[in-house]
């Protein structure tokens, strides 16, 4: 009883699955337009640049194929995954290799297009937001990480069908759990330079809050939850191995949670973003600390609100004019 009630849960869970993917990509798209419409109209002034805001347009574009094939992957997924009659000539079994192949092709490009979005983000960063502070270090860094998630991707790919069995279940967790952590150290490096950005101006804080909330949930948190969701994958494998068949509905359950938790992130995250992007356009970007430092003199001395004397900090009198304020 209590299995067949799992069971009912996972097939809705799985249904779900694919419903929340469908949802990402009408986000994807919704922020695609507001983005691109407030770059369009949004008014700015003399020391406001657009730069930043207008790579991030760019950046939601290849996001949003990136969720349109993954939700193609998922969908394909679900119909591979159905029991099919071999022997019904209208089951899928007679287009089985053409939906493995479908199956394929939007894994590759949902991974290859979502690949290409961070990288234009990390190298928009590098050159709009820490104005080549770190002289090309950071892009170098990224380059190096996310070329490096390239190719384990690809031989975990060529390894997976050639080993099987328990080799190909390690490689499958050694990859995804690498792959997290290179968007780990991706992260908080970012968030370290944007705390020293905001530094040199008071102003530049408007922006880099955002966006470094944003880094925080759609690359640290949701990368943390990845992790778990390999450990998960590598766990079921083992069960299945030692015949635990019991507990499969059970993962199944927690696989579905993980997936909703790292979607609810991923969305915070690219929405915080894109608010972020959005308030670079209203933000002097003036890089200077020497601004930075006068910007926090002027905020440490007072004004007399009568004559606009300056007044020490504790003082309760002007000096000037004698007006208590």
């Amino acid at each position: 009883m209590i299995n067949m009630i799992l069971m009912e849960i996972d097939e809705l869970l799985e249904y779900l699955r694919i419903g929340t993917n469908g949802l990402m990509v009408f986000l994807v798209f919704i922020l695609l337009i507001v983005v691109g419409v407030s770059n369009l109209k949004k008014e700015i002034g003399l020391e406001c640049k657009k730069g930043f805001s207008r790579f991030f347009v760019v950046v939601l574009v290849f996001l949003m194929f990136s969720t349109v094939f993954d939700f193609g992957f998922s969908l394909t997924n679900k119909i591979l995954s159905n029991q099919v009659d071999w022997r019904d000539p209208y089951s899928i079994s007679y287009f089985y290799n053409t939906i493995r192949m479908i199956w394929g092709i939007t894994f590759g490009l949902g991974f290859l297009n979502k690949l290409i979005a961070f990288l234009l983000l990390f190298i928009s960063i590098e050159i709009y937001l820490f104005k080549r502070k770190t002289k090309g270090k950071f892009i170098i860094l990224g380059i190096v990480l996310l070329g490096g998630t390239f190719i384990i991707t690809l031989v975990k790919i060529a390894l997976y069908y050639s080993i099987g069995g328990i080799g190909s279940a390690i490689t499958n967790l050694t990859v995804g759990v690498l792959t997290s952590l290179n968007y780990i150290i991706l992260a908080i490096v970012i968030r370290i330079l944007l705390k020293k950005t905001a530094k040199e101006n008071e102003s530049l804080k408007v922006y880099t809050k955002s966006i470094s909330i944003g880094v925080l949930f759609l690359f640290n948190l949701h990368s943390i939850v990845q992790i778990f969701q390999d450990v998960r994958i590598f766990i079921s494998y083992m069960f299945d191995s030692y015949d635990f068949y019991e507990y499969v509905d059970l993962l199944n359950l927690i696989s579905y949670g993980l997936f909703f938790l790292s979607s609810l992130l991923f969305i915070i995250g690219i929405i915080v973003l894109s608010v972020g992007a959005i308030k670079t356009m209203s933000t002097p970007l003036n890089f200077s600390r020497k601004k930075g430092e006068k910007g926090i003199q002027r905020k440490s001395i007072n004004t007399c609100s009568e004559c606009g004397a300056p007044i020490s900090p504790g003082v309760e009198f002007c000096t000037n004019c004698g007006k208590k304020n």
